[in-house]
């Protein structure tokens, strides 16, 4: 009696027959595992994909900008300084010929025992007969003032006076002087000045000249008979010597 064996890559059952198909949920079991891979397998090339982008981002991106501070700059320019007082000269060193020349016929008249003839600082007694109501205005609004005075004879005599004025009533004296159609305007060593020549008797006054100077706050006033040049001259000289700052 021949024996059959049965063949071993075809498995049967206890009957002899062969074992059924595998079933629809082992197929779907495996369908599933087949796209958990796939969805796995995608997931890494996306975050591969996104680490390499942000490394190019971060190579190509322009570098930040760094916080300094700023440094502090001192400033080159000295601090103003504060304006020299203003000196105003005496009478000697205003008009040192005037001041000599005054001073003989003074002892001269008083040897003959007429008193009262002074050469040098005096008062502004006088001054409203030889100057102008602007004149007047201004040297009572002055910061300090001299007057001087140089005599020629008993009566006649040449006065000045110089001032410090505050600027309002510098510019309005000015003003007035601009506006006066008797006095001549020009420049005397970086002053400004004014003169009027009048030639008609006064008094006791064959001519006259009155000159006013501005040179800064300062301001010369002189009324008298001889040509006023050499002594306004001299003045501004004195005044610029004693006030070495002036412009």
């Amino acid at each position: 009696m021949n024996e059959q064996f049965p063949n071993e890559d075809t498995p049967e059952t206890a009957a002899g027959q062969q074992a059924p198909p595998p079933t629809a949920s082992k197929k779907k079991t495996w369908i599933f595992a087949s796209i958990g891979a796939v969805v796995v397998i995608a997931l890494l090339v996306w975050v591969l994909i996104t680490q390499v982008f942000a490394t190019d981002s971060e190579e190509t991106a322009p570098p930040k900008p760094t916080t300094t501070t700023k440094p502090t700059i001192k400033p080159t320019t000295e601090p103003e300084k504060p304006a020299a007082p203003i000196v105003l000269p005496d009478c000697e060193a205003l008009n040192p010929e005037g001041y000599a020349a005054g001073l003989e016929v003074a002892k001269r008249y008083a040897e003959q025992g007429m008193t009262g003839i002074t050469a040098g600082e005096g008062d502004y007694e006088k001054f409203p007969l030889l100057f102008g109501p602007a004149a007047q205005t201004a040297i009572e609004h002055a910061t300090q003032s001299r007057a001087c005075l140089y005599p020629f004879n008993s009566e006649s005599f040449l006065m000045s006076s110089v001032a410090e004025l505050p600027k309002d009533a510098r510019d309005a004296l000015e003003q007035s002087l601009k506006a006066d159609s008797d006095f001549v305007r020009s420049e005397v060593n970086g002053a400004v000045v004014f003169t009027w020549h009048n030639t008609e008797f006064s008094g006791y006054r064959l001519q006259s000249y009155t000159v006013h100077a501005f040179l800064g706050d300062i301001w010369f006033a002189s009324s008298g008979e001889d040509d006023s040049a050499p002594t306004t001259e001299a003045a501004i000289a004195a005044i610029r010597a004693a006030n070495p700052t002036l412009p």
